[in-house]
């Protein structure tokens, strides 16, 4: 089921599931939640005991765009010429997408873009989509037919990038460090990008150059590009401007030449919101400016509990961890649960555990995120819950401290709360925690 279908409603707190539901529904307070982005797109059902004050943190959102919106967009471009004009007397296009790890609906951009390169003369042999994958898993067909549609998969040949081969030294990133980025890419003469434009904690926002530094990058290059984040020195959750990190992806897709850029800003259910295409840097700044409003967020603070729910990005243990990205300052007057507050996770994990050969156990950055710069100031002094049905304890003892409880039922974490919480108490549920950001913080 592809991301934009429309969400079914599933209650996963059952009475035969759920011991605490003994009562009528009547008796609690419940608020859905998005769930298993690309592999499902459910609402789950949370539910909290009627004397809790709970609160549906949402940010301001957007309404979903048309294929015809899409289209025009892609058609007239704010800060380039058409793609039918750039694309003229090319020989080996490339397009890159990112993964299943974004929410980024490139079925719907990927058809309007082939047929404005075969109207120039170009033909479906010729052009190749590249995948933009940093360190992470390769895509099956399965991945594929989700992202770009099945008549796409029919119809060009896709790469998944590998980080270990298949590379090109290119020269030196604005931080002196080599940069290796992907053969295919570097010998393309035409380059196309689509992604989309969310928080991450050391870019800024995601999207833009970042499929190409470090998605489409080599191993050691990635490694470089990472470290002063996961030391905490680099990098704002939803600011771009003065970004050390962000700023050697700018100049690295720049060095290697970005033809045409699409950028999408998803709403909270991660549907197409906004789309921004053209120059590399004018359109992103575009996307940039309308992400920062659509993903607005009225973050109270000092919660006794915040449940950060990981959609679009719950597919998997590591990159579950952008449910916090809510919690955008380090600020210690704005934080988000109190010191001795607990924390809940919420997370689908279809694909379990997941993939990072960067970050996982054995991994050269491996770091627990109670350890990691972007993360530590969060998970110090609080309890930590992870609800997820799909996982097992050792798939989060990797990452999270020894005293993390797994629950595997929604009811088994509102009875660990009872034991914690004896009377009233304020909680905030954030239920796209990956794209929320802090409005304070601008």
């Amino acid at each position: 089921m592809l991301v934009s279908a429309e969400f079914r409603s599933r209650d996963l707190s059952s009475e035969k599931e759920n011991p605490c539901l003994s009562s009528t529904m009547g008796d609690y307070s419940s608020i859905k939640i998005p769930w298993k982005c690309w592999f499902g797109n459910e609402l789950f059902n949370l539910t909290f005991p009627p004397n809790w004050d709970v609160k549906n943190i949402s940010m301001n959102d957007a309404k979903p765009i048309s294929d015809e919106e899409i289209r025009t967009k892609i058609l007239n471009p704010s800060s380039s010429q058409r793609l039918k004009e750039l694309v003229k007397g090319k020989s080996k296009p490339v397009i890159v997408i990112d993964d299943l790890h974004r929410p980024t609906e490139s079925y719907r951009i990927i058809p309007i873009i082939l047929k404005e390169m075969t109207d120039a003369g170009i033909e479906t042999e010729q052009i190749d989509i590249l995948v933009s994958l940093g360190a992470h898993r390769p895509m099956s067909r399965e991945d594929l037919e989700k992202k770009i549609g099945k008549d796409m998969v029919n119809t060009l040949k896709v790469y998944n990038h590998n980080p270990y081969e298949n590379l090109k030294l290119i020269g030196k990133s604005s931080l002196g460090e080599p940069l290796y980025l992907n053969r295919f890419l570097v010998e393309s003469d035409m380059k196309i990008i689509i992604g989309s434009v969310i928080p991450h904690p050391y870019a800024g926002f995601g999207g833009g150059a970042k499929l190409i530094l470090p998605g489409l990058a080599g191993i050691d290059t990635i490694e470089q590009n990472h470290k002063l984040a996961y030391a905490g020195k680099s990098g704002t959750i939803g600011i771009v401007e003065g970004n050390e990190g962000r700023d050697e992806m700018e100049n690295t897709a720049k060095m290697v030449g970005i033809d045409f850029s699409v950028n999408t800003v998803s709403n909270s259910k991660g549907q197409t919101a906004g789309i921004f295409t053209g120059g590399l840097t004018e359109s992103y700044c575009e996307a940039v400016k309308y992400a920062q409003e659509v993903y607005a967020t009225n973050v109270p603070y000092n919660l006794d509990v915040g449940v950060f729910n990981a959609f679009p990005k719950d597919n998997g243990v590591v990159q579950s961890f952008s449910a916090l990205n809510v919690w955008s300052t380090h600020n210690e007057n704005k934080q988000v649960v109190k010191p001795g507050g607990t924390i809940v996770i919420c997370s689908s994990s279809p694909d379990g555990v997941g993939y990072h050969g960067l970050t996982d156990k054995g991994m050269r950055l491996h770091i627990r995120r109670d350890k990691h710069g972007s993360f530590k100031h969060i998970l110090s002094n609080r309890k930590i819950i992870f609800f997820s049905p799909t996982l097992i304890r050792k798939d989060i003892q990797d990452f999270l401290p020894e005293t993390t409880l797994l629950c595997r039922k929604w009811s088994l974490v509102v009875e660990e709360l009872k034991k914690t919480y004896s009377t009233k108490i304020e909680v905030g549920v954030f239920p796209s925690g990956p794209l929320q950001i802090d409005k304070h913080v601008f």
